[in-house]
């Protein structure tokens, strides 16, 4: 056998020195690897948890210190919101499943018993009245929003919603003339004669109306100008912005039973019946019943509270105690032209407000839905005058038909 020359005896050694250097290298890089990694677990552990929580309805976020996540429990009224949504998904595909919903509305009991058990939708509610396709295109203004081409009252595109329907008292639906003073006597024994009839189509026929009806969920409109309704109603340059008035109907129930009332001011009209029967009179002078025997005082009492517009005041309504749905009638509007506008608040008795330094209760709207609320609490009137941020929803029912 050859015997190695030297030079590969020493490149031998030189590779074996290399493998064995290598691996000490790799470990101690490892150590020194797990070394770091654990002082950062231990600075991480000694920092408090946090949880990022994000305010859908206020539009903000907000972070949270703990000391640990087991202390972090979700706010009561974010779990009722949860609940409400819940709630309202569940009824939306009970709507949709159903071909011919039926609703019914318990017996409403007024202070004085004077209201009456309504038996049917169908007994409240004409035929060809409400239950119309609404009209007009993708509109939304502080008078309501219009359909996107659904069926059914209620049905708007940005929710649930009274139907209004927009006359003009100067003019018939073929256009033509009638004779129109636009003094509040006259305005007020119109009302009232539209009143006794039931606002039916019958009683209402001679007077133009828009084609275009909006779905309302929050009545607040500040000081604007009259010509703001017709416009609203897609007939603005048909209508002159005086002698016209909105009818806002629907059935609904309250956000709870026990016994309420409706506060608000509109000029030049705020009449708001509950099952026919008259329960606010918020207009620029008494308009209910005028002329019509003795005025129910109980229906415009001084509320008091900021000014809703120019130098006037809301008026608070009767108490009414309600168990079930109830059929709702909310009539707006404007008599000699020029400025317009109001609130309708809601108020439980009994219940607990926020008040402001003269007394008065803060109270919110009333609403059937939220989808005006964002636009209601960013808006410098409501900063101004003060309102429930979120209102309690009075829930509207379907009317939908085949």
């Amino acid at each position: 056998m050859d015997n190695e020359s030297p030079e590969s005896t020493e490149s031998s050694h030189s590779g074996n020195n290399f493998f064995r250097v290598v691996p000490m290298l790799t470990s101690a890089f490892v150590h020194f690897m797990l070394i770091v990694l654990l002082v950062v677990l231990t600075v991480d552990l000694d920092e408090k948890p946090k949880m990022m929580v994000i305010d859908a309805v206020n539009d903000s976020e907000e972070s949270l210190e703990m000391d640990s996540f087991e202390e972090f429990e979700f706010a009561e009224d974010l779990s009722e919101m949860e609940n409400e949504l819940n709630e309202m998904m569940a009824e939306a595909l009970t709507i949709e499943a159903q071909e011919t919903p039926v609703v019914e509305v318990e017996a409403v009991e007024m202070m004085d018993n004077s209201l009456q058990v309504v038996e049917s939708f169908e007994s409240i509610m004409s035929s060809d009245s409400l239950m119309e396709e609404i009209g007009g295109g993708d509109n939304s203004s502080r008078f309501g929003s219009s359909g996107g081409g659904g069926a059914g009252a209620g049905s708007g595109m940005y929710g649930p919603g009274l139907v209004g329907r927009f006359f003009d008292m100067k003019q018939d639906r073929s256009r033509r003339p009638l004779s129109y003073t636009g003094r509040f006597p006259d305005y007020i024994a119109t009302m009232n004669r539209l009143v006794a009839a039931g606002m039916s189509d019958q009683a209402t026929q001679r007077f133009f109306e828009a084609s275009t009806r909006l779905q309302l969920s929050q009545l607040m409109i500040p000081n604007a100008d009259a010509n703001d309704a017709p416009k609203a109603f897609n007939v603005e340059g048909e209508v002159e912005p005086r002698g016209w008035f909105v009818h806002y109907t629907g059935v609904v129930s309250p956000p709870e039973g026990g016994e309420w009332r409706f506060v608000g001011f509109f000029d030049d009209m705020l009449m708001v019946y509950i099952n026919n029967k008259p329960v606010l009179d918020g207009s620029w002078e008494p308009m209910v019943n005028v002329g019509n025997g003795p005025y129910d005082n109980s229906l415009r009492q001084e509320f008091g509270g900021p000014k809703v517009i120019t130098t006037r005041s809301a008026y608070a309504g009767k108490w009414i105690k309600l168990k079930g749905p109830v059929k709702i009638d909310i009539l707006i509007g404007e008599t000699p032209g020029g400025r317009m506008g109001g609130v309708l608040m809601c108020q439980k008795k009994d219940a607990e407000y926020e008040k402001r330094e003269d007394g008065t209760p803060i109270l919110p709207l009333f609403a059937v839905s939220h989808a005006e609320t964002r636009r209601v609490r960013e808006d410098a009137f409501a900063k101004q005058y003060g309102f429930v941020n979120t209102p309690p929803l009075w829930k509207i029912a379907d009317s939908k038909r085949r």
